[in-house]
């Protein structure tokens, strides 16, 4: 799963990695790991953290397929319930992973699974769950080969090092 993370905001995700036990979102990239849109822009999100999703509890979390509009930092609130009838586009785990491996995304309009051509990028997806510290965290990921964005995502494997003793690859997406 990846999580790419605003460039201003390393500082407050690290504070919290380090309390643990907090609600965040990720995304599943489909097979091979390429080929599917990424939160924010490049520019102002130029990298982001990969978690290992084999090593986390994925059982309180709430999944939503590709084109879905989940905007769960407006339709969560602080006791980690749903809110705005975001409940009813809920996917499990194994259904995301089935669209992601089969191309398909949510049409926004009409709530239809559609196919999105080879050499089209998928719409995100979103995972929320209770992630709890380091836990699960494989790698840092940084979105080009900008020489600015490359120094910003050693300065973040270096900080994370640092913070939590993290000593993370960094890996190109």
């Amino acid at each position: 799963m990846v999580k790419t993370v605003r460039n201003t905001d390393w500082l407050e995700l690290i504070s919290n990695l380090r309390a643990g036990n907090f609600r965040t979102s990720a995304s599943l990239p489909p097979p091979g790991g390429v080929g599917m849109r990424l939160f924010g822009e490049k520019c102002t999100s130029c990298a982001g953290l990969v978690w290992d999703r084999s090593k986390l509890d994925l059982s309180d979390a709430f999944i939503w397929p590709s084109g879905y509009m989940a905007k769960t930092e407006f339709n969560i609130n602080h006791k980690g319930e749903l809110l705005n009838g975001r409940s009813s586009a809920l996917v499990t785990i194994e259904r995301l992973i089935e669209c992601n491996s089969r191309r398909l995304t949510t049409n926004a309009d009409t709530g239809e699974l559609q196919e999105i051509p080879i050499g089209s990028p998928l719409a995100f997806n979103e995972i929320n769950w209770p992630c709890t510290g380091t836990e699960g965290l494989a790698a840092v990921f940084v979105r080009s080969v900008d020489v600015d964005h490359l120094l910003h995502a050693l300065g973040v494997v270096a900080l994370l090092d640092h913070a939590l003793g993290c000593q993370l690859p960094l890996v190109l997406m």
